[in-house]
């Protein structure tokens, strides 16, 4: 349960990707603006009145066993993960009428899960932080745990170091803490069997099929050697001579078309040895279209021109319907999809019992966003008089 961000949280459950603040303007008069000053003086914008942003909220926004949660220690919290503890310019009443009853719940919980983590014992210090950091990256890749050493190394620090720096944190040991009491007691021996990754994975194949390409869809790769229509003649033989030696090859050798492509097509598909993958008709340029279509897969085409050069083209099998397989790669994918989803469950089951158990009541509701106001209609013209 991630609890450490907090405005993520207020603009996803407000349904805002981004909030455009209007900036203020003022008036001048046709005479101001027709003899401007020689040297501009500096007009200082005037102050944006103060907002409450937190108006929204009620003085007490939940009971725990009848004790008020207030608004104030919920603000407090708030605003302990954002920057300079400050309230963020993008934040606005109506971000926060929205989001209310998530962000109370949110905080509501976090001090169940706080104050049954100190019942149990588990206190935050720095042993166990440094232990629980030292086992993650142990279940790291060995590729990852490699590239955190080279980022590291460059700063001049080692891995131990970081683990020593972070384990003496405060905030990462209260963190550590709280996963040790989550996966001592909420979502201790959790596991997932093979017989429950198979059915998962015979339930929802679909999922792992790719379906067959549609009729009029086709594959090909190319190499493009790219000229200018506005190229001289000689710039202009010399890219189709380029083009002509590099048809010769592939047509001799169609295995070696990716590498050809590679190493000397002018497209960016180059990085995928030419390939351009699935398009239907209309897709790409007539001229090239045609050639491709025109093609039996594993041909290789003459030398073709478009407005982007000359292309050799190679026509390539229509991708049939593929299944993947329940191999090693995938059923670790999947445990480790369905362990989460089970501990997920979990804790929702215990986040429930907790509230029922300290008789939480959530005293605040969420508000719809404001529609915006209906543009004005616009004023039907004065009747024109009649001419006399």
């Amino acid at each position: 349960m991630k609890m450490s961000h907090w405005m993520p949280a207020m603009l996803k459950a407000a349904g805002v990707s981004a909030v455009i603040i209007a900036a203020g303007y003022c008036e001048c008069s046709a005479a101001e603006t027709k003899a401007a000053p020689t040297k501009p003086t500096e007009v200082k914008a005037p102050a944006k009145p103060a907002v409450d942003v937190w108006a929204p909220l009620p003085d007490v926004v939940a009971t725990i066993n009848g004790k008020p949660v207030t608004k104030a220690e919920l603000i407090a919290s708030i605003l302990a993960q954002t920057p300079d503890g400050k309230v963020p310019e993008e934040l606005t009443p109506e971000i926060v009428a929205t989001a209310a009853p998530s962000l109370v719940r949110d905080y509501v919980n976090l001090k169940l899960l706080e104050e049954a983590q100190l019942k149990s014992g588990i206190k935050p210090n720095k042993a166990e932080a440094k232990a629980l950091m030292e086992a993650q990256l142990k279940e790291m890749p060995k590729d990852q745990v490699e590239i955190i050493k080279k980022q590291l190394a460059m700063q001049g620090k080692t891995i131990d170091q970081l683990i020593d720096e972070q384990a003496s944190s405060p905030a990462f040991q209260k963190m550590a803490a709280m996963r040790i009491f989550l996966d001592r007691t909420v979502v201790k021996n959790v596991t997932i069997s093979d017989e429950e990754v198979k059915k998962f994975y015979e339930e929802h194949k679909q999922q792992f099929t790719t379906p067959a390409d549609d009729a009029n869809v086709i594959r090909a790769s190319h190499i493009l050697v790219k000229v200018d229509a506005k190229a001289s003649e000689a710039d202009k033989k010399a890219a189709l001579a380029k083009a002509e030696g590099l048809q010769k090859q592939a047509k001799a050798d169609p295995s070696k078309f990716a590498d050809l492509a590679s190493k000397n097509s002018d497209c960016p598909s180059s990085a995928n040895g030419g390939s351009l993958g699935p398009f239907g008709p209309g897709q790409m340029v007539p001229e090239f279209d045609k050639a491709a279509r025109d093609l039996k897969p594993g041909e290789v085409s003459g030398v073709v021109k478009t407005q982007f050069g000359y292309h050799v083209i190679l026509r390539e099998p229509a991708q049939k319907e593929k299944v993947m397989p329940l191999d090693d790669n995938t059923k670790a994918e999947l445990k480790n999809y369905l362990l989460s989803q089970k501990q997920q469950k979990l804790m929702m089951d215990y986040m429930e019992k907790l509230q029922k158990e300290n008789k939480v009541v959530i005293l605040v509701k969420a508000q719809a966003p404001k529609a915006p106001a209906p543009a004005a209609a616009p004023k039907a013209p004065a009747a024109k008089k009649a001419d006399k």
